[in-house]
């Protein structure tokens, strides 16, 4: 018989899987948590380099949440992949911010006769 118990752990596992197969879109990423999409519905991953990471939220998901635990290898594999589209997503929002303040000082440059 399938039970809520069941159910949860098997979408806890589907959940990890997709992050340690790199199956998801990176959205934002803010000190310690990047926010990323699977399947198109948003969870939260706290990472702090390979001592902590883990799916991470606040609200009422943890019946959800506390059954998506990485193994050590798990969190090596996750980490590795994740890094890169991290570093991609900040260098990114970087170019973005300074290509606006660029135009904005070229604006503010710009003499009206």
């Amino acid at each position: 018989m399938k039970t809520i118990e069941n159910t949860l752990v098997e979408l806890g596992t589907y959940l990890k899987d997709k992050v340690v197969a790199g199956d998801y879109e990176l959205k934002t990423k803010e000190a310690y948590v990047a926010v990323i999409l699977i399947d198109g519905f948003e969870f939260k991953l706290w990472i702090d380099g390979l001592r902590d990471f883990k799916f991470w939220d606040y609200s009422s998901n943890k019946m959800l949440i506390n059954r998506c635990i990485f193994s050590e290898e798990e969190k090596q594999i996750a980490y590795d992949i994740i890094k890169p589209k991290i570093d991609k997503y900040l260098i990114d929002t970087l170019i973005a911010e300074k290509t606006k303040e660029l135009e904005y000082l070229k604006n503010s440059l710009t003499v009206k006769i």
